[in-house]
């Protein structure tokens, strides 16, 4: 198999496969939610409810996010870049990207993967195995031990949000703060070393 050069994938294709992915997860995560629950009567109706628990939850899924993004600028200031080597994909997905469009990916991806592994998946496999998956699915990281660890650890720690607040939101909150300042602070830090050139 031949590795793929990042540099021969233009943005267009790069966008065009984010977005057909995440559309994919959303996709199985309905029919598997159909086959295993909706079908046998059981409905999760209650962990989209835009009632006064939703702001408890949103307000829990943004204390986590705020921790896990100190932990995690925390470990890039004393590990060496190669430990969060992705192969530059992050980089070219968000280098050129508005803020917008960055809210919108962030938006997307931590609804449509929050579905799928907390609502449909985790109350199948439960949290470990659950976490098990998700990280088996941020390929791209498992070039090094310490990514797929704190994916994985993340992945337990929106997991177990998700079984306290029983709400989805509390998850989808939490990944998508999590994604959006991550992302913004990669398109900013290239922005800011591209002007002091």
């Amino acid at each position: 198999m031949k590795q793929i050069d990042l540099r021969e994938i233009d943005d267009y294709v790069l966008l065009l496969n984010l977005y057909l992915t995440q559309g994919l997860t959303l996709l199985v995560g309905i029919a598997l939610y159909y086959w295993f629950y909706f079908r046998r009567g059981i409905h999760f109706d209650h962990v989209f409810t835009l009632d006064d628990g939703m702001i408890s939850s949103i307000t829990a899924g943004v204390i986590l996010a705020i921790a896990v993004i100190i932990i995690n600028i925390i470990m890039e200031w004393f590990l060496p870049p190669k430990f969060f080597d992705d192969g530059g994909i992050n980089e070219k997905l968000f280098a050129e990207r508005s803020l917008l469009h960055i809210v919108f990916i962030t938006f997307i991806v931590a609804l449509s993967e929050e579905f799928l592994f907390r609502v449909v998946i985790q109350p199948l496999l439960g949290l470990w195995w659950t976490s098990i998956l998700f990280t088996v699915i941020h390929v791209r990281y498992l070039g090094n031990w310490v990514m797929p660890l704190f994916v994985f650890t993340v992945s337990l720690s929106l997991g177990w949000l998700y079984d306290w607040t029983e709400n989805a939101w509390a998850p989808v909150s939490a990944h998508f703060l999590i994604d959006l300042v991550m992302a913004s602070l990669i398109r900013y830090r290239l922005l800011y070393n591209r002007r002091s050139y």
